[in-house]
């Protein structure tokens, strides 16, 4: 029997500047365990061409608690795994004397800091080409990428620094956690942040760097001390890794804080303390022998959102196809939120962002064809017309209703409806005066998913 899963997508943009985006055909039957792919369409309507960077974030999900969520369960229930975990697949020497903290751009690149340099390096994953190198604070242990930006601690302070990717400072804080010896980012709103003092990974709120939560890890790792640390949302069985003097651990921690060893992967480099994860493989770094290195970690990435180009450039006037890759393995029941984050090198660095709601839910009884609900019963007329149409639709009940024109290149003309309309035949306006002859088309939908999305053609004649 064919278990579906309805997937609702919203894209929300909060922007002021020169990039626009429309969404591409919503697909709203998705078969549990499926991947597929949406494409949104983004036009430069600037004078300029504009470097853009994308990021795929995950801001909410079913059953969210304080650590994680149901994600972490028993250990027969992993996803499937790869044959070689600790195999070396590529190492470089001499990027940076005393390597104590790594982190990763996720786009091919690694970055790691120096202690005794006092300096920030990166390299590109592929050849191990040195792609930046600037100077940081003073007695920098960790590093990590955070939100577009990078944070590093000053050690045994508890102050961390702030800089973008070229090494500009952007800022400070200082927290009362003392000597900090890892940092983990966990994709949402939480930092994790690792102390030496007691041996304790604190949770804190990344809007108000308030402590949530511990994770008590000796039960995980025998006792064994770990430094760096790494939280790796693909990794649905056990998020959290750390690494022991060039041991590398997977760790499963429950809704209550429980942790439990999932694999520890013994390596040859065993005065490494840096931690890394480039979306395929991890990366250790060390002062003794001084090598980064990348080594399988025998775990199959799952991915619910992934996301293509991952940076580039877009000409004036120009536009391109950004698809949103997802896979529904390891979803629960409910409601995922994602957003995907635009950075441009617009005055002032705008910042674009599309929210993305899933809503996933099994239907466990059920024929093979899932009929879907009610359609919009979406008209327009006259059709063809002169200089304005009335637009009808039929709704069951109260809905958030969008209803927009799209030029026949795709780009959104006009927004008629965006809000919450009552039950029953509804109809609007379009007053075509100011656009020229030609084929438009008309799509309605309701933003909870409860009816079929509607697209039809018109043409204005002049």
């Amino acid at each position: 029997m064919r278990i579906p899963i309805f997937f609702i997508l919203i894209c929300v943009i909060t922007s002021r500047a020169e990039l626009v985006f429309e969404p591409g055909t919503i697909k709203e039957n998705i078969d549990s365990g499926e991947q597929w792919e949406e494409i949104i369409i983004v036009w430069n309507n600037g004078e300029r061409a504009v470097r853009f960077r994308i990021c795929c974030e995950i801001i909410g999900e079913p059953d969210n608690r304080d650590l994680n969520n149901q994600q972490f369960q028993k250990i027969e229930s992993l996803p499937p795994s790869r044959d070689d975990p600790g195999q070396i697949i590529a190492q470089y020497e001499r990027i940076l004397n005393y390597t104590h903290g790594l982190t990763s751009t996720m786009d091919g690149h690694i970055y790691g800091c120096s202690t005794s340099e006092v300096r920030v390096r990166a390299i590109n994953v592929e050849n191990g080409e040195i792609v930046a190198d600037w100077e940081c604070c003073s007695q920098p242990y960790s590093i990590e990428w955070v939100k577009n930006e990078f944070w590093i601690n000053e050690y045994p302070t508890g102050r961390i620094f702030r800089y973008d990717r070229e090494g500009e400072l952007l800022g400070q804080f200082e927290i009362e956690i003392q000597r900090i010896i890892g940092m983990a980012y966990d994709g949402r709103n939480r930092i994790l942040i690792n102390s030496f003092i007691d041996d304790t990974i604190h949770i804190l709120n990344l809007e108000n760097l308030q402590e949530v939560g511990e994770i008590e890890y000796h039960p995980a790792t025998e006792n064994r001390r770990i430094y760096d640390i790494k939280w790796i949302e693909a990794h649905k069985g056990g998020h959290l890794w750390g690494i022991n003097r060039g041991a590398m651990i997977q760790i499963n921690v429950d809704e209550e804080g429980n942790t439990s060893n999932i694999q520890t992967i013994e390596t040859d480099f065993r005065e490494s303390s840096g931690l890394a994860h480039d979306g395929e493989h991890m990366w250790i770094g060390g002062y003794r022998p001084n090598i980064w290195a990348q080594i399988d970690d025998g775990v199959e990435e799952i991915y619910w959102i992934t996301c293509d180009p991952k940076e580039g450039e877009v000409e004036a006037d120009g536009e391109f196809e950004l698809v949103l890759n997802f896979n529904s393995a390891w979803m629960n029941n409910g409601v995922y939120e994602f957003r995907i984050v635009v950075s441009t090198d617009e005055d002032g660095n705008s910042e674009y962002r599309i929210r993305i709601l899933l809503n996933a839910s099994e239907l466990s009884q059920c024929e093979d064809d899932v009929s879907l609900p009610d359609n919009l019963k979406l008209s327009t007329f006259p059709n063809p017309f002169n200089s304005s149409t009335t637009i009808s639709y039929t709704l069951q009940q109260p809905l958030p209703i969008s209803l927009q024109v799209f030029g026949i290149n795709g780009r959104l003309i006009e927004t008629l409806v965006d809000g919450v309309m009552s039950t029953g035949r509804q109809s609007v306006v379009w007053d075509a005066d100011g656009f020229g002859a030609g084929v438009y088309f008309v799509r309605i939908k309701d933003e909870y998913g409860m009816m079929k999305e509607e697209i039809q053609k018109v043409t204005l004649l002049k």
